[in-house]
């Protein structure tokens, strides 16, 4: 019975394998976004078809054949021959650009606006790399026909950056280096028409390797010898190649509770000899302020202080007037502050900073005890009869005073908001280092946003940058797609866009190179389907780095165990670089695997029929050089956004590689024969036959959005792009993690008694300096 229970028979499984090898979908094009808004404005032609009136019958006709130009040179400059050509092109649509935009017409002046976003970046390119090929061709040495080694840009047609050897001896050093750099500008002519014209994923991820390869190497012989017409490439390139692929909006609801705090505390502060006691007024407002450098928001609050002035005395008697006075009398005094407090912070990729701004309202209670002694009441008693009794020496000393009382208080308040300011400043800094690591860079745990932006409006705050793995930064890369249209404007709550494509590969380049994986030599996975409704993770285990007799045993125990179709066991090796994402035409994820074995059992009656597989075939080996697997999948929100659940399926499997090869494996591992080219066919269309179709389901972990809530995922865009907005949990509040609440938390120490010499006059400082 063991025999006889195949799948199917080995020759129709086989024969239905090689039907299930379909082309992959298309790319998405470059220019997808102008195609979309010529579309939209066809579309209002079209809905305007059928009027009477003559003229307009000829201007719609005129706009159609203007679009059509339009597409047409589009599609020329992407298999333009030559950088020359490709620039001539693209310096066409830069002149149809600019009639669109005086065209007067709103749809062709969206058209112009996408066209302009495309264009630009590229038209750099190109008039950088001719002015670099100028620029080779005026070096001294002879260009010859024939290709020198490329020490410069190495194998960048591969998207291979390294430096190959020293030119051949019989060429002089300057004409080799004149030869490397031509041959270099060659290539990265033909990875710009290989990226541009790609009709398959793969030839567009290797299209855009070649590109990145050759702007790797470009740098890194710049690192080492500086030319500007290679600068001017290089900057050009990381302009059309690694654009942001994170792009993040909270709105006001999101940021408040991190942002709005009190800025007054009530404290007792000791500042240049003087003692102030604090106390808190009501809060008076907090918003976010517009700023392109970071983002900047405000929180104000009354604040109220109360200051008895040491040394009044002596301030007094400075006076002749005074000095008669205070021999008189004791005078003290007592500054009451009530502060307007408004505290502006702005948060950079590098740090805060606090500019503190205060309106105080001061005035102060002055009073005078009679000195004892003989001499003292003989005084005031001689001084009352010529009108000068206490309260009118008072209202002297109050009047003359006052001004000076109030213009030191202010001073006093405004020093100590500065100081208060820098130190908080200073202390909140060396915390949010942890996440702010320089240049330009947010890290947390083992996820970082390079290249970072903030900026803020009045509505929200805004983050973009380059999602990737921290401390991988060589091969981390930025989208090459802009965000489509449909995402132009940021929803309510937290808006999260972003670009698949960039930021899996980032991901997955940074956890294949990880020391977790690198252990990891190949993956034993047998799949023994469960009972009916019992989850399938139940039926699935994987083991580490087993060898090939293991893999026979598994083989065997599943076949002993279990009569079920898809029962198997399978051994998988780790790849031999990591997976590079694309979304494809269709908005499926496609993943691009190079250089992977998988052996998974022979048929068991393999040796039989039309496609025997000869001698004693107990494994298909198949090593293959390259493959891309097409997986359409949807997220939807549950349980009111409180779950996230995951439904795919793995649309289509397309193998690629001139190595791909297909072996059979006997008893011993070294017992291989390669399969000739039908039964490789057969056999690659029968494996990616039992891949494809097969659904993925489960769940997404939302225990780190603990406090929010799931409101919507969208489907990926053709650009790459994905959408998930997030609003609050009304139930449950969001945790504001310790060191980043301390951004906008009370300051919590006021300056140190010995940080300035103490005056002899009056200040009255004030406690509302915050962050």
């Amino acid at each position: 019975m063991q025999r006889d229970r195949t799948r199917i028979g080995a020759a129709a499984v086989l024969l239905v394998g090689l039907t299930t090898m379909l082309g992959a979908a298309a790319p998405t094009p470059s220019y997808l976004a102008v195609l979309q808004r010529i579309d939209a404005a066809r579309g209002q032609l079209s809905e305007a078809e059928g009027a009477d009136n003559a003229n307009e019958a000829d201007t719609d006709a005129g706009w159609h054949t203007f679009f059509e130009a339009v597409v047409r040179e589009l599609e020329a400059q992407a298999v333009a021959e030559s950088s020359t050509v490709r620039r001539e092109h693209l310096e066409r649509l830069g002149r149809m650009r600019v009639a669109l935009e005086g065209s007067g017409w709103g749809p062709a002046i969206r058209v112009s606006e996408a066209l302009g976003h495309w264009l630009d970046p590229r038209l750099e390119v190109s008039q950088a790399l001719e002015g670099l090929d100028r620029a080779v061709s005026e070096l001294p040495g002879r260009r010859s026909d024939e290709e020198a080694d490329r020490a410069l840009g190495g194998d960048a047609p591969e998207g291979d950056a390294e430096e190959s050897s020293p030119a051949p001896s019989e060429v002089d050093p300057e004409s080799a280096r004149k030869q490397r750099w031509a041959s270099y500008v060659e290539d990265l002519d033909a990875a710009i028409r290989s990226y541009e014209s790609a009709e398959s994923i793969a030839g567009r991820l290797n299209g855009v390797r070649k590109l990145r390869g050759g702007l790797s190497s470009l740098r890194q012989s710049l690192a080492e010898h500086p030319w500007a017409p290679a600068t001017r490439l290089a900057d050009a390139l990381a302009r059309l190649l690694d654009q942001p692929n994170l792009e993040v909006a909270a709105d006001l609801s999101i940021v408040q509770p991190f942002f709005d705090r009190s800025v007054v505390k009530p404290e007792v502060i000791f500042f240049k000899g003087q003692t102030s006691y604090v106390q808190p007024g009501p809060k008076t407002g907090f918003g976010l302020l517009p700023s392109g450098d970071g983002i900047a928001f405000m929180n104000s609050q009354w604040s109220y202080s109360t200051t008895p002035l040491v040394g009044f005395q002596e301030q007094v008697a400075q006076d002749p007037q005074g000095r008669q006075a205070a021999n008189l009398y004791f005078f003290s005094a007592t500054v009451y502050n009530t502060n307007h407090v408004t505290a502006t912070t702005l948060l950079t990729p590098e740090g805060i900073t606090v500019t503190p701004q205060n309106a105080p309202s001061i005035d102060a209670a002055i009073d005078a005890i009679p000195k004892p002694g003989h001499g003292p009441h003989f005084g005031r008693t001689a001084a009352s009869l010529i009108g000068l009794d206490r309260q009118s020496i008072l209202a002297r000393v109050r009047e003359q005073s006052l001004p000076r009382i109030r213009a030191e208080a202010a001073q006093g308040t405004n020093e100590l908001s500065a100081i208060k300011a820098a130190q908080q400043a200073e202390e909140t800094n060396g915390q949010l280092r942890r996440f702010l690591v320089g240049n330009r860079t947010l890290r947390i745990e083992d996820v970082a946003v390079s290249d970072l932006s903030l900026s803020s409006n009045q509505s929200a705050a805004f983050v973009a940058g380059v999602l990737g793995w921290a401390g991988d930064d060589s091969s981390q890369i930025g989208a090459d797609f802009s965000q489509p249209d449909s995402l132009a404007d940021p929803e309510t709550g937290l808006t999260l866009d972003l670009h698949l494509n960039s930021a899996l590969t980032n991901l997955a380049s940074g956890v294949f190179r990880s020391e977790s994986v690198q252990e990891v030599e190949n993956l034993l996975v047998t799949i023994i389907p469960p009972e009916e409704g019992a989850p399938i993770a139940e039926g699935i285990q994987v083991r580490q780095n087993s060898s090939y007799p293991d893999l026979l045993q598994a083989i065997d125990d599943v076949r002993a165990r279990s009569n079920h179709p898809n029962a198997t066991a399978i051994r998988i090796t780790r790849p031999g670089e990591p997976p590079v994402f694309a979304v494809d035409s269709e908005g499926n994820l496609v993943a691009l695997v190079r250089d992977v074995t998988i052996e998974v059992p022979a048929p068991e009656n393999g040796n039989r029929g039309l496609f025997a597989l000869g001698g004693n075939a107990r494994v298909l080996r198949f090593q293959i050089a390259e493959a891309t697997i097409a997986l359409s999948f949807d997220l939807s929100a549950e349980q009111g956004g409180r779950s996230v659940s995951v439904s795919g399926r793995i649309e289509r499997v397309v193998y690629g590689g001139q190595d791909t090869t297909v072996v059979t494996v006997g008893d011993q591992e070294d017992e291989t024969a390669r399969l000739n080219l039908l039964n490789r066919s057969a056999a690659l269309g029968a494996l990616a036959g039992q891949l494809q179709g097969q659904e993925i389901n489960g769940a997404l972990p939302t225990d780190p959005l603990r406090g929010f809530l799931v409101q919507s995922i969208s489907d990926p865009d053709p650009t790459g792009w994905l959408r998930v907005v997030l609003v609050r949990d009304p139930s449950e509040p969001a945790t504001v993690p310790a060191d980043l609440a301390t951004i906008a938390a009370d300051s919590s120490s006021a300056p140190s008694a010995d940080s300035a010499e103490a005056p002899r006059h009056a200040l009255t400082p004030d406690s509302g300096l915050t962050r």
